[in-house]
């Protein structure tokens, strides 16, 4: 019996469009990066959509707000924003298109651009990391 993939939301149109925005929220506990890429932003056509994972599930939602990085000092935690889109050199290009597929123990969803990037992101275990 071969894994399945669950997905809560609406997965979004997003192949052939541009990518004007794409950002991680960091997760840092104690001063200590603990999550690369807890929330997932992406924005295209004037949108923002926000990629999330919880248990291999695979969340869409549209966002009304842009990414702020804010503190939760109760948890001794913050939560910071890395700039993916400038740092992997994808801002502005062209969305070919992206597959979500289920792995052991989580998911993933894959973006491939016209310039020949792959950016993937990658949920095991209740923590997102990502490769580009």
């Amino acid at each position: 019996m071969g894994l399945e993939l669950e997905v809560n939301g609406e997965p979004p149109p997003l192949d052939g469009r541009v990518c004007e925005g794409l950002i991680a929220e960091e997760y840092w506990h104690n001063g200590v990066l603990d999550e690369p890429a807890n929330v997932v932003w992406l924005r295209f056509n004037r949108t923002w959509h926000r990629l999330y994972f919880d248990c291999g599930i695979v969340f869409w939602r549209t966002a009304v707000d842009e990414p702020r990085p804010y503190t939760m000092p109760e948890l001794h935690a913050e939560v910071r924003l890395a700039d993916l889109g400038k740092m992997l050199g994808i801002a502005g290009d062209i969305l070919r298109h992206y597959e979500m597929r289920p792995v052991s123990a989580g998911s993933e969803v894959q973006f491939s651009f016209e310039s020949g990037r792959v950016v993937v992101f990658k949920n095991v275990d209740d923590r997102t990391t990502y490769a580009g």
